[in-house]
């Protein structure tokens, strides 16, 4: 019979048809098609990480695997093609496990705080980070906006607290903590209390721990040097010049992905252990920020590849690539040159693509 149907389709001049089954639904698609296309065009959802319409399948990441029960045994949609009377199931027990582990292996080798210290132990669940870099931009009302968003949804106001947000700042591990507390209330000031709630649910958090002196000095290289500003007049407050000044002494040891990061996302959605795999030692923190736009932080990067492809596709000169061999390989830009020369063309659109925080705007939180 399958023989008959695909003699007909040639006699017909059309597509090999080919039927095969997911999750008990009957399903017929042309010859070619691959298992993760079928999923979306049927509404099932497939996680994934390293795929990107247009561009040749990577299959790196793992998390997109689902059942073929023909075979007893786990394929990557992304890749793998649909064959006549195939039976796949995407939702079963075994496959929800296999995707677990995926998340938890790229989570063993991730060096990054989804949400910085300050944003931790506050109250009212401000984006600290997130202020203080519309602060140092000189975005007071788009700051103040996120600042009193939180409140209003929490009903906490910096003013009623003593400053917690500040003790754990590791700007305070080299000099002295952010004015936290004196910013957020100069960034709230004067800004409407009907502004929208901050809807945004808690996550999943990774958490890297104590910095060690060298991954300080990678994080103080990123900011503005100095101790904190003393205010001459606290009734007064920061001038915008103060504000400016003191919110770029934030060592920025956040996310700038924090709702966009599909580990992030996958690590929720999962119920993903972080600790669940552990090496002999994690990786340094690493900020690589010659970039006039973006920040590359290889400790967050899961080598999807990408970005590779991306520059490979582009005029880019020199772009990006898989550099060294096995366990040490990252991606970088050839022959040691810096960001800025990697990425002239394509940078913002590596950010856009990128699923985690590994390549991020300088400025603001989401791409």
């Amino acid at each position: 019979m399958v023989l008959l149907r695909k003699y007909r389709a040639r006699c017909l001049g059309g597509g090999i048809m080919l039927k095969f089954s997911i999750n008990g639904k009957s399903i017929e698609v042309a010859e070619g098609t691959t298992v993760l296309e079928v999923c979306r065009r049927e509404g099932i959802e497939v996680p994934t990480m390293c795929y990107l319409d247009g561009h040749t399948h990577f299959t790196s990441c793992m998390l997109c695997v689902v059942k073929n029960v023909n075979l007893d045994r786990l394929i990557p949609a992304c890749s793998a093609l649909v064959t006549d009377g195939m039976v796949l199931e995407t939702d079963s027990d075994e496959v929800i496990d296999a995707r677990r582990i995926a998340v938890e292996l790229l989570l063993s080798e991730h060096v990054g705080d989804c949400e910085g210290p300050c944003e931790r132990v506050c109250p009212a669940q401000i984006r600290i980070p997130a202020v203080l870099r519309l602060l140092a931009a000189g975005k007071r009302a788009d700051a103040g906006a996120l600042v009193i968003s939180s409140q209003t949804k929490s009903g906490l106001y910096c003013k009623e607290c003593n400053g917690r947000c500040e003790k754990p700042c590791r700007r305070g591990q080299i000099d002295e903590s952010l004015s936290i507390r004196a910013l957020m209330l100069y960034a709230a000031a004067g800004v409407s209390e009907g502004a929208e709630k901050d809807a945004r649910p808690k996550l999943f958090n990774s958490i890297i721990g104590r910095l060690t002196d060298e991954e300080k000095d990678a994080l103080v290289a990123d900011a503005q040097a100095g101790p904190r500003t003393v205010l001459a007049e606290k009734e007064k407050g920061f001038t915008d010049e103060e504000a400016a000044r003191e919110a770029r002494r934030c060592l920025h040891c956040d996310c700038r992905k924090l709702v966009s990061c599909r580990l992030r996302k996958y690590a929720e959605k999962y119920d993903a252990k972080q600790s669940r795999y552990r090496g002999v030692g994690r990786k340094p923190l690493e900020i690589m920020s010659q970039h006039s736009q973006i920040v590359y932080e290889p400790g967050k990067c899961i080598k999807c590849g990408i970005c590779v492809k991306i520059t490979e596709g582009s005029d880019e000169p020199l772009g990006l690539a898989f550099l060294n061999r096995g366990y040490d390989s990252v991606v970088g830009v050839p022959f040691s040159e810096s960001l800025a020369d990697g990425l002239t063309k394509t940078a913002e659109e590596c950010v856009r693509c990128c699923p985690t925080g590994a390549l991020s705007l300088k400025e603001g939180e989401e791409t």
